[in-house]
Protein backbone atom coordinates (compact mmCIF):
# COMPACT_ATOMS: atom_id res chain seq x y z
CA UNK A 1 0.00 0.00 0.00
CA UNK A 2 0.70 3.51 -0.69
CA UNK A 3 2.24 5.42 2.70
CA UNK A 4 3.06 9.09 1.07
CA UNK A 5 3.11 10.06 -2.41
CA UNK A 6 4.65 13.72 -3.46
CA UNK A 7 5.87 15.51 -6.19
CA UNK A 8 6.52 12.45 -9.32
CA UNK A 9 7.57 10.02 -6.31
CA UNK A 10 5.41 7.49 -4.09
CA UNK A 11 6.54 4.96 -1.05
CA UNK A 12 5.35 1.99 0.11
CA UNK A 13 5.46 -0.74 2.28
CA UNK A 14 6.88 -3.35 0.89
CA UNK A 15 6.13 -7.21 2.46
CA UNK A 16 9.08 -7.28 4.67
CA UNK A 17 7.76 -4.07 6.54
CA UNK A 18 10.57 -1.55 5.27
CA UNK A 19 9.34 1.08 3.14
CA UNK A 20 10.88 1.92 -0.61
CA UNK A 21 10.06 4.21 -3.22
CA UNK A 22 8.67 3.50 -6.20
CA UNK A 23 11.36 5.37 -8.17
CA UNK A 24 14.37 3.48 -6.38
CA UNK A 25 12.64 0.19 -7.49
CA UNK A 26 12.11 1.22 -11.25
CA UNK A 27 16.17 2.18 -11.26
CA UNK A 28 17.03 -1.11 -9.25
CA UNK A 29 14.88 -3.22 -12.02
CA UNK A 30 15.93 -1.15 -14.69
CA UNK A 31 19.51 -0.97 -13.98
CA UNK A 32 21.96 -3.65 -16.26
CA UNK A 33 22.65 -6.99 -15.19
CA UNK A 34 25.90 -8.13 -16.25
CA UNK A 35 26.27 -11.89 -17.94
CA UNK A 36 28.78 -14.03 -16.46
CA UNK A 37 31.58 -14.53 -19.38
CA UNK A 38 32.78 -18.20 -19.29
CA UNK A 39 33.01 -20.98 -21.92
CA UNK A 40 29.05 -21.41 -21.75
CA UNK A 41 27.47 -18.56 -21.07
CA UNK A 42 24.08 -18.76 -19.40
CA UNK A 43 21.18 -15.85 -19.86
CA UNK A 44 17.76 -15.47 -18.04
CA UNK A 45 15.41 -13.10 -19.03
CA UNK A 46 14.31 -12.95 -15.20
CA UNK A 47 17.24 -12.93 -13.68
CA UNK A 48 19.35 -10.63 -16.25
CA UNK A 49 16.52 -8.87 -17.53
CA UNK A 50 15.87 -7.86 -21.50
CA UNK A 51 19.14 -5.48 -21.94
CA UNK A 52 21.85 -7.18 -19.91
CA UNK A 53 25.80 -6.50 -20.34
CA UNK A 54 28.87 -9.22 -21.61
CA UNK A 55 32.75 -8.33 -21.13
CA UNK A 56 33.26 -10.91 -23.55
CA UNK A 57 36.50 -12.91 -21.14
CA UNK A 58 36.38 -16.25 -23.05
CA UNK A 59 35.95 -18.04 -26.20
CA UNK A 60 32.44 -18.70 -25.35
CA UNK A 61 28.89 -20.01 -26.50
CA UNK A 62 25.96 -17.75 -25.93
CA UNK A 63 22.97 -20.64 -24.43
CA UNK A 64 19.82 -20.87 -25.56
CA UNK A 65 17.74 -17.91 -23.32
CA UNK A 66 15.15 -18.94 -20.69
CA UNK A 67 12.17 -16.58 -19.67
CA UNK A 68 12.21 -15.00 -22.74
CA UNK A 69 8.18 -14.88 -24.40
CA UNK A 70 7.40 -15.31 -27.44
CA UNK A 71 7.01 -12.10 -29.63
CA UNK A 72 9.55 -10.44 -26.68
CA UNK A 73 12.61 -8.44 -27.85
CA UNK A 74 16.10 -8.50 -25.86
CA UNK A 75 19.76 -6.72 -26.35
CA UNK A 76 22.75 -7.66 -25.36
CA UNK A 77 25.43 -4.69 -25.06
CA UNK A 78 28.89 -6.54 -25.14
CA UNK A 79 32.25 -5.71 -25.25
CA UNK A 80 35.88 -7.22 -25.89
CA UNK A 81 37.57 -7.68 -22.64
CA UNK A 82 41.46 -6.19 -22.69
CA UNK A 83 42.71 -8.70 -24.30
CA UNK A 84 40.24 -9.25 -27.58
CA UNK A 85 39.83 -11.17 -30.65
CA UNK A 86 37.76 -13.68 -28.20
CA UNK A 87 35.24 -16.02 -30.18
CA UNK A 88 31.01 -15.93 -29.27
CA UNK A 89 28.97 -18.99 -31.02
CA UNK A 90 25.67 -19.36 -30.11
CA UNK A 91 23.29 -22.64 -29.75
CA UNK A 92 21.27 -23.75 -32.12
CA UNK A 93 18.01 -22.00 -31.17
CA UNK A 94 19.32 -18.74 -32.67
CA UNK A 95 19.00 -17.35 -35.86
CA UNK A 96 21.35 -15.36 -37.52
CA UNK A 97 20.49 -13.95 -41.12
CA UNK A 98 23.06 -14.26 -43.77
CA UNK A 99 24.94 -10.21 -43.62
CA UNK A 100 23.43 -9.31 -40.10
CA UNK A 101 26.31 -11.02 -38.39
CA UNK A 102 29.39 -8.77 -37.51
CA UNK A 103 32.91 -10.82 -36.50
CA UNK A 104 32.81 -10.97 -32.71
CA UNK A 105 36.23 -12.33 -32.55
CA UNK A 106 37.83 -9.50 -35.33
CA UNK A 107 37.26 -7.17 -32.49
CA UNK A 108 40.33 -5.72 -30.45
CA UNK A 109 40.66 -5.03 -27.06
CA UNK A 110 37.78 -3.32 -25.35
CA UNK A 111 35.79 -3.11 -28.61
CA UNK A 112 31.77 -3.22 -27.96
CA UNK A 113 29.29 -4.62 -29.76
CA UNK A 114 25.27 -5.27 -30.22
CA UNK A 115 23.73 -8.48 -30.22
CA UNK A 116 19.56 -7.83 -30.34
CA UNK A 117 17.04 -10.29 -31.16
CA UNK A 118 13.14 -11.32 -31.34
CA UNK A 119 12.09 -14.98 -29.42
CA UNK A 120 9.65 -16.05 -32.36
CA UNK A 121 8.33 -19.36 -31.63
CA UNK A 122 10.62 -21.71 -30.46
CA UNK A 123 13.59 -19.51 -31.99
CA UNK A 124 15.78 -16.43 -31.08
CA UNK A 125 16.13 -14.37 -34.48
CA UNK A 126 19.11 -12.04 -33.83
CA UNK A 127 21.68 -9.61 -35.64
CA UNK A 128 25.27 -8.50 -34.32
CA UNK A 129 26.75 -5.30 -34.85
CA UNK A 130 30.01 -4.19 -33.83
Amino acid sequence: SIVKTGGLSAEFLKADGTVSSINSEIQTYLAPIALTSSASIAYDGITHGVEPTLTLGHNATLQTPTNITDGQTFHIAGEQDATGSRSLGFSADYVIRSGDAADIAALSANDPFDISGRRVGTKYRIWITA
